[in-house]
């Protein structure tokens, strides 16, 4: 599958899944999503980067990290610490770098699911502002900035939310 398609697939099937999440990121990353629902132009790799993290992020929010990462955590945790780590949120990229070695020392199912729940449990505590360092990012690639009236019409927990 295409990395156009699975992106539409995502946004579809669930439009408002980043509702309370990732609001700066949601603003600046208005231009991809539209052509993700509409089924325009390609995505670049960067642009895919992109996204996934934005889904990683709401995952962790959510408490879903473990039913994000789905079979393989492992290659989906490397990727995104390549990810995070790339965009500035050391924190979240040493945390997920720590959660590779823990899921690749676990004996047994149980004690892989014990480092996702602890990993979950760290990410969800980071200082990393990572909201904002998704949405620059977006804005380095060009994608459409927020506006200000938008931004400032957030509620407040939303516009201070990481």
């Amino acid at each position: 599958m295409n990395a156009q398609v699975s992106i539409r697939q995502n946004t579809q099937s669930s439009p408002d899944r980043w509702h309370g999440h990732l609001p700066e990121a949601t603003l600046a990353l208005g231009t991809l999503l539209e052509r993700a629902a509409t089924g325009g132009a390609p995505f670049s790799a960067a642009e895919r980067a992109l996204f996934m993290a934005c889904e990683f992020w709401v995952a962790v929010e959510m408490r879903a990290l473990e039913a994000h990462l789905g079979a393989d955590p492992v290659n989906g945790l490397r990727y995104q610490s390549l990810v995070f780590g790339a965009i500035g949120t050391q924190a979240v990229a040493r945390a997920l770098q720590s959660g590779i070695r823990g899921l690749e020392s676990a004996a047994s199912s149980a004690a892989r699911q014990q480092c996702l729940v602890a990993l979950q449990a760290h990410l969800a505590r980071t200082h990393d502002p990572v909201d904002r360092l998704i949405a620059e990012l977006a804005r380095s690639l060009g994608m459409a900035a927020p506006a200000e009236a938008a931004y400032r019409d957030l509620p407040e927990p939303m516009r201070m939310r990481a």
